[in-house]
């Protein structure tokens, strides 16, 4: 797969990826972050890989911005997951009473 086409799938995928993320944690919605949480992982992760560290053709930039974005991406992992425990762990405990 070509670079273009590799950004092609990151430009239309990112703009979903962030508006799941913003609605789940809007409405604390365990799906809509475990969604956010599994885009951010499988497509956009080995995307920026790509773009960062595996294109046919460099610029000094790539390298560093894809750096700077694949960091990112990792510690993003971290908040959903928090989020969903967390969650998780509040819906459990307002119905511990009862089990």
């Amino acid at each position: 797969m070509t670079s273009l086409g590799v950004f092609c799938i990151w430009f239309v995928i990112e703009p979903i990826r962030i508006y799941v993320g913003m609605a789940g944690n809007l409405k604390e919605s365990v799906p809509n972050m475990a969604t956010f949480l599994l885009m951010t992982v499988f497509p956009q992760l080995p995307l920026v890989c790509f773009l960062a560290y595996f294109q046919p053709m460099f610029f000094p930039v790539d390298k560093i911005v894809g750096s700077l974005m694949f960091i990112f991406l990792v510690r993003l992992c971290y908040v959903p997951v928090c989020m969903v425990y967390g969650l998780c762990y509040v819906v459990y405990g307002v119905f511990k009473p009862f089990v």
